[in-house]
């Protein structure tokens, strides 16, 4: 098994278990980020992500902001008429439930645009790709 593996189950390579790390952790969220932050896959692992069930919350972490983020679903009104909303993951810190905006094709194709040019394999996509895959969300219908 990787090392990686052992980390995440919490044994070291002698079989005994890591108290001291487990009474370092304050919360559940704390302890579920310790152990997703021992599987990291280097520069591929673009985010964390910690769901609350209980308390119908998302917390998460970025790459290019390692501060925690929590979605309060308390908050979200998930009906068909209420507007679809979107957020920027990489920013603000806390509860950043009411940092979400409205979403539009345009907002979605400058993420879009921003995302695939700043990713080497994706900085190739023709623009008109772009552009489908932007538009593609408007496609959805809301049923209840």
């Amino acid at each position: 098994m990787s090392p990686a593996f052992h980390r995440y189950i919490g044994i070291d390579y002698s079989g005994a278990h890591h108290l001291a790390q487990a009474k370092a952790v304050k919360t559940p969220v704390d302890h579920a980020f310790g152990m997703l932050k021992d599987v990291v896959q280097g520069d591929r692992t673009k985010w964390s992500i910690v769901y609350d069930i209980n308390n119908l919350k998302a917390f998460y972490r970025t790459a290019t902001n390692a501060k925690t983020r929590v979605v309060d679903l308390k908050d979200t009104d998930f009906s068909c008429t209420a507007p679809v909303q979107m957020v920027d993951i990489d920013a603000g810190s806390g509860n950043v439930s009411k940092s979400f905006q409205a979403y539009t094709q345009q907002a979605n194709r400058k993420l879009l645009g921003d995302a695939f040019g700043k990713t080497d394999f994706l900085k190739t996509i023709p623009t008109q790709t772009i552009d489908a895959i932007a538009a593609y969300p408007d496609s959805f219908k809301c049923e209840q």
